[in-house]
């Protein structure tokens, strides 16, 4: 699970630097950035972990998405890799999800709680990108993106049992 992330962080972060005119091939990113949500900085628990992975993929997922619907010309992106993978982290993860909410015992509430920190960031950040007026003046993103409100749906629909146990 860990190396299929960063893999994905690689392809995220080559993207990035691509996007501010640099060679993203030579990017070599030793240690956090410091733009890491705190609460899956300090994950020490594999119920806080997975909450924090599914949490962050639908958030990027949300992004990435929005990004394409924007369909500014000069971004280049990688993305047909980009979103099989986001497809396949987000598939694991909410799959890990529904079986921990549906656990025995102080799992469900204690994932419950786990999910609701790292949301907390997510929705804080997914409203920072939609009101970005840098990224909507670029055409990056469209205005009215709603990005917050897509999160709220995704994740509401993770409780009201939209995924079947593989």
């Amino acid at each position: 699970m860990a190396q299929a992330e960063l893999g994905h962080a690689r392809l995220m972060y080559k993207w990035a630097y691509e996007l501010q005119g640099l060679n993203g091939s030579k990017v070599e990113i030793k240690s956090q950035t410091g733009k890491a949500f705190q609460s899956v900085v300090t994950t020490s628990n594999w119920v806080a972990l997975i909450a924090g992975v599914y949490a962050v993929n639908v958030a990027v997922n949300i992004v990435m998405n929005a990004v394409i619907k924007g369909n500014h010309p000069d971004l280049n992106a990688p993305f047909s890799k980009m979103l099989r993978e986001q497809e396949e982290h987000l598939l694991y993860s909410k799959s890990w999800c529904k079986q921990l909410l549906n656990d025995k015992g102080a799992v469900p509430k204690k994932f419950t709680e786990e999910l609701e920190k790292v949301t907390l960031e997510a929705l804080q950040w997914l409203e920072n990108v939609e009101n970005d007026h840098l990224l909507i003046a670029e055409k990056i993103i469209l205005e009215n993106s709603n990005l917050v409100t897509v999160y709220k749906e995704t994740i509401d629909k993770l409780s009201l049992g939209d995924v079947q146990h593989v």
